[in-house]
């Protein structure tokens, strides 16, 4: 069973929005139990009343950040104001407003953590030195506004909403979500299908997708990836892998590019580079794919290729056939490759879980189309594989392989037409 990711939620406010702090509290522990269990993560709420200790510094800042204030450690950073901005410190107008400077430049220079930040909109009555106290704030976010988007709640319920639905889009395009892509794409080689430069750095590794620096071949099977995680949810997931490299022959799902299919971790290693950590992958993929040996069988009047074919128009066509309710037919049809269930639905799904995000999702179901293609010996070469434009819901697919028979000629599939991805 696989360890659940753990995501770190830094939360910077004054002294006024305590009961804010508990309520965004409260929803994130409901998210714990509904959406982060689905997804097999949790969210690890980190605040000075809970991880701090006395301790004496500079000021009370200063103690506060040499426990507790390290960016590279969160994930998201929530703040609230509403009335108090707070105590000025050494460095800065207020606490507060130093963990969101911090927050916000660390984010800047190295695209995390995500900074969420709402302002209280409660009436209340102040006097001469909480009208200072508002202006100040106001003054604040007046500053920010133009960095961002920045949100208005009415009360705690609002806010409790509001940090539910955002951290939970937050999640969704964590897990699928793409930096800026590579300026030039590596040219794949003249006998495989071209990779456009959006799709030419993702791979597939076991579970989630990422972006890698480089691919090396090894060897003639035998691939090293080298990946610098975006975030510490992605760092967590390679050091899984790592913990997994001592099972004897650990099976893992790869795709990248035009090659795919059943693999072997032969080991995951991380390396210093300067600031940064960076991961090296190495896998080998069998000459035979260790899962899919028998889809050479025919059944029926179907032939192997025939099958294929019929394969390749369910994942990329969305097509049941009409005569799917004969279950041996369906065995050969589905040919599950590891624990990934494809069906007609397969890029719907993940048209749903990319948030209908096209730049999300096209490099997302290329990578799964080609896994599922070639680990499933629907094709064994890729010689011309597009995925998209999408137009009014239909995803657009081009596909031109080449299937290896036993003992006969080799055979061509070829589709060009329209998945219907709203339904």
């Amino acid at each position: 069973m696989r360890q659940k990711t753990h995501y770190h939620i830094l939360l910077a406010s004054p002294g006024d929005v305590a009961e804010g702090r508990e309520t965004i509290r409260k929803a994130i522990d409901e998210l714990n139990n509904t959406t982060a269990q689905m997804e097999e993560c949790v969210f690890e709420i980190i605040g000075w009343e809970t991880h701090v200790h006395p301790e004496f510094g500079i000021d009370p800042q200063a103690v506060v950040n040499e426990q507790m204030v390290d960016m590279n450690n969160f994930d998201i950073v929530i703040g609230m104001m509403w009335n108090r901005f707070g105590s000025p410190t050494a460095r800065a107008e207020s606490g507060t407003q130093e963990e969101l400077h911090q927050a916000i430049e660390f984010k800047k220079q190295t695209g995390k953590p995500t900074v969420m930040l709402y302002f209280s909109q409660e009436p209340s009555t102040l006097d001469a030195k909480g009208l200072q106290q508002r202006s100040k704030v106001l003054d604040f976010k007046e500053s920010v506004k133009s960095q961002g988007i920045i949100w208005d709640y009415q009360d705690n319920a609002e806010l409790r909403k509001l940090v539910m639905a955002h951290v939970s889009q937050w999640l969704k395009r964590t897990r699928l979500q793409i930096p800026t892509p590579p300026a030039k794409g590596k040219e794949a080689p003249s006998s495989q299908a071209r990779v456009t430069d959006e799709c030419s750095s993702w791979v597939l590794i076991e579970n989630d997708f990422y972006i890698s620096i480089k691919v090396e071949d090894s060897s003639s099977n035998t691939k090293t990836v080298h990946i610098k995680p975006r975030t510490t949810a992605e760092d967590e997931q390679l050091r899984q892998l790592r913990n997994q490299q001592g099972v004897s022959q650990q099976v893992i799902r790869f795709a990248h590019q035009n090659e795919a299919g059943m693999a072997n971790l032969r080991s995951a290693k991380s390396s210093s580079v300067g600031e940064d950590t960076v991961w090296q992958i190495e896998i080998e993929q069998p000459t035979t794919d260790i899962l899919s040996t028998y889809t050479d069988v025919s059944y029926g009047d179907y032939k192997p290729i025939d099958l294929a074919k019929i394969r390749a128009k369910k994942l990329l066509f969305g097509q049941d056939p009409v005569y799917s309710h004969d279950p041996f037919l369906n065995a050969f049809l589905s040919t599950s490759t590891g624990n990934l269930n494809v069906n007609s639905d397969t890029l719907r799904e993940l048209w749903v879980k990319c948030d209908k995000n096209h730049r999300i999702f096209i490099p997302i179901a290329r990578l799964t189309a080609v896994f599922y293609l070639k680990a499933s010996r629907t094709v064994d070469k890729l010689i011309d594989f597009d995925l998209g434009p999408i137009e009014n819901g239909l995803l657009k697919v081009k596909l031109i392989g080449i299937r290896s028979n036993s003992g006969l000629a080799e055979s061509e599939i070829k589709l060009d037409g329209w998945y219907q991805l709203n339904v």
